[in-house]
């Protein structure tokens, strides 16, 4: 609906079509008494549909609170980016507004024959507007451009909720896996050292044994020889408790249980963050 667009667009379409393109004047007049009309249209339907309770409301946009140093409607032209819970739910209170003052809009946005990309130009020229230039328009254009301010920036930031969901269950996602990665490298490494303490522990059973069959081949009284195997077999004792250690403390770990418990630890954070969007 801009002007420029409309006249690059209209020079455009006349090359296609292989007319003769007027003069810059004339074709500037032709565009002007266009979006004049269009306008005029759009103030009818307005004028027909917006009641003094509106008109009321709306004029409140362009006051200053008492505990802000901006205007009501300065605080609705710029949303936070960012993932942060503080400013979610700095966004989902603006959400609020704005979806309660579209709603109370709705009979009149129904009536008026107006297009995405003609709110977009009446919400554009309020966001990089002052509130003391929009005071000094007339009243019937003042509604049109807070109205279709609101339309826009109820959509916007509907759109910017719905990115920093995306984007906040993206995170979670990515974090996620770089911690069960994490977890699974250090299961794995747990259980390479069990399996070495497990292997050092058979290898002293093994040398227990030999030297018990050492000494039964030896010629030395009974009691002598019960008496050495009796200390081997307290050294046995020993290890073949650290066997059962070893053997009680590799249990398994199923990569999958891992991760989901991973899951349900980070989704209560996630779940308090998203809460005000969902």
């Amino acid at each position: 609906i801009r002007p420029k667009v409309i006249f690059n667009d209209c020079i455009e379409l006349l090359l296609e079509q292989r007319i003769e393109v007027p003069r810059y004047h004339t074709l500037l007049l032709i565009i002007s008494d266009a979006l004049q009309q269009y306008k005029n249209s759009l103030l009818k339907a307005l004028d027909e549909h917006l009641s003094a309770e509106t008109k009321e409301w709306l004029d409140e946009l362009l006051l200053f609170d008492e505990n802000q140093s901006i205007s009501n409607l300065t605080s609705l032209k710029v949303f936070y980016q960012s993932v942060k819970p503080k400013e979610i739910k700095f966004n989902t209170q603006d959400f609020e507004k704005l979806q309660k003052m579209h709603d109370k809009l709705q009979p009149i946005i129904q009536s008026l024959p107006i297009n995405a990309r003609g709110i977009e130009y009446f919400a554009t020229i309020v966001i990089k507007s002052d509130i003391f230039r929009i005071k000094r328009r007339e009243e019937k254009d003042r509604y049109l451009h807070l109205i279709a301010f609101i339309m826009y920036q109820y959509a916007k930031l509907h759109d910017t909720l719905v990115e920093i969901l995306l984007k906040s269950v993206a995170s979670f996602n990515s974090s996620s896996k770089r911690e069960h990665k994490e977890r699974c490298y250090e299961l794995r490494s747990r259980h390479e050292q069990n399996m070495k303490d497990y292997i050092e522990s058979i290898s002293k059973q093994n040398r227990g044994i030999k030297i018990m069959h050492s000494i039964h081949q030896k010629k030395m009284s009974i009691s002598r020889k019960y008496r050495k195997i009796g200390n081997v077999l307290d050294c046995l004792l020993g290890t073949m408790k650290e066997v059962d250690k070893h053997l009680m403390g590799d249990k398994p770990q199923h990569s999958n249980s891992e991760y989901f418990k991973i899951l349900e630890k980070k989704s209560r954070s996630l779940q308090s963050k998203l809460t005000p969007i969902l």
